[in-house]
C-alpha cells in the first residue's frame, strides 16, 4: 500500500524526510472516500492510513514554521543597542526565545507520535481482520508508517541582540565606527567623546537600537503565532474526519475532543496555571483548549511587542537628544562666528597645533553651554527604565513556557493515544473487547485484554494516565493531584505486556471476584516481581515528592497494580480501569 519513496523524492535536509512532491504522491495514493460517504459512518483502516499521513504533513508544516522564524532572525545581531537597559532586554529575549524553540521542537515530536500511532493501530486491525477471514491468502495488508520527526529539531542558536562593540550599527555615522573597534580601544574612545562633545549620558546608550531591524524581526515573531494556530486547527480537522458527529455518539465525540487537547499538553489531573487551562475537558472543543499552542502564541506576541516597544523607546529618547544636539551645534557655530567672523571649520587645517587646540576648546565650551544635559539625562533614564520594564515582561514569560515545556506529551505517549482513538474508532466505540495485537495471541490467556481497544470504556484510563510520562510529568501530577504515587510505564508495549502477564497470574483471584455474582465492586490487584525482577516502570511517591518538590526522587518499580471494573455483557466481563507500575 502507498507509494515507496525513491532517492529523488527525498528532501534536501539530509534527514530522510520526503519532499513535497513525494508527500503529495503519498496522499493521493491513500485517498479514499470519507467514512460517511456511503451512508452511515464506517471507519476503516484506509481512513486511518490517510489520517496518519495528513497528520505527518501537519507535523512538517509545524516544524517549518519554526525554521522560517529562525531563518528570519538569523544574521540580525546586536540590534538592542548599548546600555544597561537594552542589555537587559537582549539577555531576557535570548533566554525566552531559546526556551520557545525548545518547546516548539518538543511539540513537533508529539505530533509525529500521533501520526505513527494511527498507522500502527490500522495495521493491527487490518491484520486481525485478515486472519479471521479464512478465504484470504498471503500476508496481511500492511502500510508503512510515514516518515516523521522523532527527536526535537535543533533550529539553531538564537541571535544575540546584545551590542558587543563589534560589527554594530547605529543612526550616527561617527559613533557607528565604535562598532568596528576592539572593546579595549572602544572604552578609550568613549572617554574621549565624553570629554569633548559631552552629550551627557547619551553616550552610554550609543549606538542605539537598530529600530528598523527590531521591527522587522518583531513582525516575524508575530507571524509564527498565525502559523502555529493554523497547524493546530488543521490537526483538529484531521481527527474530526474519523469522528461520528451524529447524535448518540457522545463518547466518540468526547474522545476526539480529549485527543485534540492532550496532543497540546492537557492531562486528566491538570489545573489552571495562571490563565492557561491544562485539564483535559472532553466537553470542550479541542480548539478552545490547547495550552502549549496558547503559551507559544502568547509568547510570540509578547516578544513581538517587546521588540516594537524597544524600538519605540529609542524613538522617544532620540526625539529628545537629536534636537538638543542640533540646537547646541547651531548656537556653537553662531558663537564661533561672532568670535572669528567666519566659519571656524575652515581655519582648523591652517592653524598651528596649539592654536587648533585652543579653538577646539572654545567650540567644546560653547557646545556645552547650549546643551540641554538635564533633558537628555531625564530621557536616557526614562529609556533605561522602559527597557528594564520590557526585560521584566519577557522574564515573566519564563514560568508559562516552562510549564508548557514540561506538559508536551512524548512521542510514545501520543503514539499510544492515537492507537487508542484509532482502534476504538474502527470498532465504532462499541463497549466490547477486541483483540488486534499481532505480538500475542488471545487464545493463550484466560482473560485477554487489549488495552488499546478498551481504553475509555467506563472511564478506563491506563494508557492516558500511565504510559510514557516523563519524570517531570509525574511530578506535575503529584503537584496537581497529590495521589499516593504517580507512575508510568515506558511505553504502550510494556504497559500491555505487564498488564496481561498480571491478569494471567491473578486469573484465579479474578474468577472468584467475578463469581461473587451481582455487581462486584471495583477490585484492585497487585503483583510484586521482587527486587531482582523486571523493572516495570518508574514512580514518584507522595513522601518523595513532599521531601523535594523541585527535584523529587524517582524510583524504578518492580511490580504492577491494576484495578478491574465489572462490565456485564463484555467478554471478559470487566475492563482494566487502570494499570501502573507499583
Amino acid at each position: 500500500m502507498g507509494t515507496p519513496a525513491t532517492s529523488d523524492d527525498k528532501d534536501d535536509l539530509g534527514d530522510g524526510r520526503p519532499s513535497d512532491k513525494q508527500r503529495d504522491k503519498e496522499i493521493k495514493g491513500l485517498a479514499t472516500p470519507p467514512p460517511g460517504a456511503a451512508g452511515g459512518f464506517d471507519v476503516k483502516p484506509s481512513h486511518l492510513y490517510l489520517t496518519s499521513y495528513k497528520v505527518r504533513d501537519e507535523q512538517l508544516a509545524f516544524d517549518k514554521a519554526a525554521k522560517t522564524l529562525m531563518d528570519a532572525l538569523t544574521g540580525h545581531e546586536q540590534l538592542a543597542g548599548k546600555g544597561t537597559g537594552p542589555g537587559e532586554v537582549a539577555s531576557s529575549y535570548r533566554k525566552i526565545a531559546t526556551t520557545f524553540f525548545d518547546v516548539w521542537g518538543n511539540a513537533v515530536v508529539a505530533v509525529g507520535g500521533a501520526a505513527v500511532g494511527f498507522t500502527a493501530t490500522a495495521n493491527n486491525y487490518a491484520a486481525a481482520d485478515f486472519r479471521t477471514n479464512r478465504k484470504q491468502q498471503g500476508p496481511p495488508p500492511h502500510q508503512e508508517p510515514p516518515w516523521v520527526i522523532r527527536v526535537p529539531t535543533y533550529y539553531g542558536e538564537v541571535p544575540d541582540l546584545t551590542w558587543r562593540g563589534t560589527d554594530a550599527d547605529s543612526d550616527h555615522a561617527v559613533v557607528r565606527m565604535l562598532g568596528h573597534i576592539p572593546d579595549f580601544l572602544a572604552d578609550h574612545v568613549q572617554g574621549l567623546i565624553d570629554q569633548t562633545l559631552r552629550l551627557g549620558t547619551m553616550y552610554k546608550i550609543t549606538p542605539g537600537p537598530d529600530k528598523d531591524e527590531l521591527r522587522t524581526i518583531g513582525t516575524a515573531w508575530g507571524m509564527i503565532f498565525s502559523d502555529g494556530t493554523t497547524s493546530a486547527d488543521n490537526l483538529n480537522g484531521d481527527i474530526a474526519y474519523l469522528t461520528n458527529t451524529d447524535s448518540g455518539h457522545d463518547e466518540w465525540q468526547a474522545a476526539m475532543k480529549a485527543f485534540c487537547q492532550t496532543l497540546w499538553g492537557t492531562s486528566a489531573w491538570g489545573k489552571m496555571q495562571g490563565t492557561v487551562a491544562y485539564k483535559t475537558a472532553p466537553g470542550v472543543q479541542g480548539a478552545l483548549r490547547r495550552p502549549v499552542i496558547t503559551v507559544l502564541g502568547e509568547t510570540a506576541q509578547a516578544v513581538q511587542t517587546a521588540l516594537l516597544d524597544l524600538a519605540d523607546a529609542a524613538d522617544k529618547v532620540t526625539g529628545v537628544s537629536e534636537p538638543a544636539a542640533k540646537h547646541a551645534a547651531v548656537e556653537m557655530v553662531k558663537d564661533m562666528a561672532k568670535e572669528y567672523g567666519t566659519h571656524p571649520w575652515h581655519l582648523l587645517a591652517e592653524l598651528t597645533p596649539f592654536a587648533a587646540v585652543d579653538i577646539t576648546t572654545q567650540m567644546v565650551l560653547s557646545f556645552r553651554s547650549h546643551m540641554d544635559y538635564a533633558g537628555i539625562e531625564a530621557a536616557v533614564n526614562t529609556y533605561n527604565e522602559t527597557c528594564s520594564g520590557i526585560a521584566r515582561t519577557l522574564d515573566g514569560l519564563e514560568e508559562k513556557l516552562e510549564e508548557a515545556r514540561k506538559s508536551v506529551p512524548t512521542f510514545e505517549a501520543e503514539e499510544a493515544r492515537a492507537e487508542t482513538f484509532g482502534g476504538r474508532s474502527l470498532n465504532d466505540f462499541k463497549h466490547e473487547h477486541v483483540w488486534t495485537l499481532q505480538t500475542d495471541s488471545a487464545d493463550i490467556h484466560k482473560y485477554p485484554v487489549d488495552l488499546v481497544n478498551q481504553e475509555g470504556i467506563d472511564g478506563s484510563h491506563a494508557i492516558d494516565r500511565h504510559v510514557a510520562k516523563t519524570d517531570e510529568q509525574l511530578a506535575q501530577r503529584m503537584r496537581d493531584k497529590m495521589p499516593s504515587a504517580a507512575s508510568t510505564y515506558t511505553d504502550l508495549g510494556s504497559a500491555q505486556a505487564y498488564t496481561q502477564q498480571c491478569l494471567d497470574m491473578k486469573a484465579d483471584d479474578i474468577k472468584r471476584w467475578i463469581d461473587r455474582g451481582g455487581q462486584p465492586s471495583p477490585r484492585p490487584f497487585t503483583v510484586d516481581f521482587g527486587p531482582t525482577g523486571p523493572v516495570t516502570g518508574r514512580s514518584i511517591t507522595k513522601a518523595d515528592y513532599l521531601a523535594d518538590p523541585a527535584n523529587p526522587h524517582v524510583t524504578e518499580m518492580h511490580g504492577v497494580k491494576f484495578e478491574l471494573k465489572y462490565a456485564p455483557g463484555m467478554k471478559p466481563p470487566f475492563v482494566v480501569n487502570t494499570s501502573y507500575p507499583a
